[in-house]
């Protein structure tokens, strides 16, 4: 396991070195000795099934006091992650970071507490495997609408499913 840093403090690529044979491979997936590096420890794990291609997820994140970190992998079919910086004392504040995901790129983002995530699938059946540090809280919840103006995001497709929750986000700004 390689933990790659990026110009976001506290964002960072986890890179999954596969063992391979004949019978296929294996990957080592979690390793708190690892992950000690980054100070991430696990309360929940949530699997997201995303049966049709171009379903989008998010953005999502929880308010204060319950901000998570996560590490977010693909294990079936490949996405389209994206990340908004939304700690104010940050350098890289309402910045944004993008990184594709897939189940043979054997990477993970580690996404840190402050940040707003969403993702799009660019594979039918795609499935993502998310670590959390903290459980979640409904009512902390808060969201960032795919398309808002503020952000100008330019997404590689045109997302066609999804959820209500996330098309009535009010602009961020």
């Amino acid at each position: 396991m390689l933990i790659q840093r990026t110009k976001f403090k506290k964002l960072f690529i986890i890179i999954k070195k596969p063992f391979e044979d004949k019978r296929g491979s294996f990957i080592r997936d979690f390793c708190s000795k690892e992950l000690k590096k980054i100070r991430f420890s696990i309360k929940q794990i949530n699997i997201s099934f995303n049966k049709k291609n171009f379903t989008l997820r998010g953005f999502h994140y929880q308010q204060k006091p319950y901000e998570e970190d996560k590490i977010i992998t693909c294990i079936s079919g490949k996405i389209f992650n994206v990340c908004i910086d939304l700690r104010k004392q940050s350098k890289t504040y309402l910045k944004i970071f993008k990184k594709y995901l897939s189940d043979n790129n054997y990477q993970s983002l580690h996404i840190p507490a402050g940040f707003a995530n969403a993702y799009l699938t660019l594979k039918p059946n795609t499935k993502i495997l998310y670590y959390m540090s903290k459980y979640y809280k409904p009512k902390s919840e808060k969201g960032i609408r795919f398309d808002d103006p503020f952000f100008k995001i330019s997404w590689p497709q045109k997302p066609k499913v999804i959820s209500k929750k996330d098309l009535n986000y009010i602009d961020y700004k």
